[in-house]
C-alpha cells in the first residue's frame, strides 16, 4: 500500500521564515505587514480575496513565495499602510473563516517597504506521513535523526494544482513563443477559477496582457521550471544508478540513494537559472540566480502512532526545515525511497 502525504490538509503544515526588522510602531512606515493563515487557497487566490476585500490592485499586495492550497499553510504579505484598519481586519477573518476553506490575517507590525518574491528564507514543515506499515513505521522510528539528500527538483504543484491537469508549464512555453492561443487552450484545461476567467476573453493575447503580473510571470517561471528539471534528470540519469518515477504526469529520475549525492561534481553543485520578476514598474524583467542542484536537510521523526484514517496502519510525524524554491515533497519521497531500500535490505 501506498503511504500517503496529504491526506487531509492538516497534516501538511507550513511555517514560512523571513527576517524582517517590522516595526511596532507606524511612524515613517509604508506597509502593514501581516501575517496571513490559509487552506483550500493558493497563494495567488488568497492575495485575489484580500485585494477584492480591500478593493485596492493585487500588485499593491506583497509576499515572498508560493504557498499551496492543499495544506495549512502561514506567511507574511505586505499590504498599504491604509489597510491597517482593525474593524476591517476583523470582518475579513470573520467572513473567511471555516473548517474546510479559511483565510486568516494577524498583524504583526509594520515595514518601509514591500515585501518581494525573492526575500524568503525557507519553511518549515511539520508532516503527517499515513498508511505506513508496521515494518515501514518501526524503521523510522528508529533512526530519528535522519540526513537526507535529494535532487532540489521543481516538483508537481510547480505544474498545476492537485486533481488538475498539470498545465502551468506549457503555457509558459506557449507565452514564450508567444503562441497566445494555444496558452488560452491550456489555459482552460486549469483551474475553475482559471477557466472562467479565459472564457470572458475572446481575444487570447489581450487576456494574458492584462493579467496580474505576478500570476503571468509565474507561468513564465514553470516553464523555466520544466526545463532545469529536464538538465537535473539529465545528469542524474548519465552519474548514478537511478529510476524514473511518473508523479501526476511529470516524470522525475531519482537517485537510488541520497548518499551519492554528497559528492557531486562541484560543476554541478549550482545551475544558473533565469527567472522572470516583477520589477518596481510592474513589468516583467529576467534575470539570473544560482539554484543549489542537490539539498541535503535533517529530516527528524516525531510520534508514531494508530492512523485514525487507515485501519490497521501507522501515522509518522516528521518536521524538518528547507531554504526558499526547495520542496518538502522531494526531500519526503526521497526519504521514503530510502528508508524502503533499507527495510528491504535487511
Amino acid at each position: 500500500m501506498k503511504i500517503k502525504m496529504k491526506s487531509i490538509p492538516e497534516d501538511f503544515i507550513v511555517n514560512e521564515s523571513q527576517a524582517l526588522l517590522i516595526s511596532s510602531s507606524k511612524k515613517n512606515m509604508k506597509y502593514v505587514i501581516m501575517s496571513v493563515g490559509k487552506k483550500g487557497y493558493t497563494t495567488f487566490e488568497a492575495i485575489s480575496e484580500l485585494a477584492n476585500f480591500w478593493v485596492i490592485d493585487s500588485n499593491k499586495l506583497g509576499y515572498a513565495g508560493l504557498k499551496d492550497e492543499d495544506g495549512v499553510t502561514y506567511q507574511m504579505i505586505s499590504m498599504p499602510i491604509e489597510c491597517d484598519i482593525q474593524n476591517k481586519i476583523e470582518e475579513f477573518n470573520s467572513k473567511y473563516s471555516g473548517r474546510e476553506r479559511f483565510i486568516t490575517i494577524v498583524r504583526m507590525g509594520y515595514f518601509d517597504g514591500p515585501i518581494r518574491i525573492g526575500q524568503l528564507q525557507g519553511n518549515s514543515f511539520k508532516i503527517r506521513l499515513r498508511n505506513v506499515s508496521e515494518k515501514t513505521a518501526t524503521k523510522m522510528k528508529a533512526k530519528l535523526r535522519r540526513r537526507v539528500f535529494f535532487p532540489n527538483y521543481y516538483d508537481t504543484q510547480r505544474f498545476g494544482i492537485p486533481n488538475m491537469p498539470k498545465r502551468t508549464h506549457l503555457i509558459g512555453e506557449a507565452l514564450y513563443n508567444n503562441k497566445y492561443d494555444l496558452a488560452m487552450q491550456y489555459m482552460k484545461e486549469g483551474t475553475p477559477n482559471d477557466c472562467k476567467n479565459a472564457h470572458e476573453f475572446e481575444d487570447s493575447q489581450s487576456f494574458f496582457v492584462g493579467m496580474d503580473k505576478n500570476k503571468l510571470s509565474f507561468y513564465y517561471n514553470a516553464f523555466i521550471s520544466k526545463m532545469y528539471n529536464n538538465y537535473l534528470g539529465d545528469y542524474i540519469k548519465k552519474n548514478m544508478q537511478c529510476y524514473e518515477k511518473i508523479y501526476d504526469g511529470i516524470s522525475y529520475v531519482m537517485p537510488q540513494s541520497g548518499e551519492c549525492l554528497a559528492n557531486v561534481d562541484r560543476d554541478y553543485e549550482k545551475v544558473c537559472v533565469p527567472r522572470y520578476d516583477v520589477d518596481s514598474n510592474m513589468e516583467l524583467s529576467l534575470r539570473y540566480f544560482y539554484r543549489y542542484a542537490f539539498i541535503d536537510t535533517i529530516i527528524h521523526v516525531g510520534n508514531v502512532e494508530e492512523d485514525s484514517l487507515n485501519e490497521g496502519k501507522y501515522a509518522v510525524n516528521i518536521d524538518f526545515f528547507l531554504p526558499s524554491g526547495c520542496y518538502a515533497t522531494m526531500a519526503v519521497k526521497q526519504f521514503l525511497c530510502e528508508v524502503e531500500y533499507e527495510r528491504c535490505m535487511k
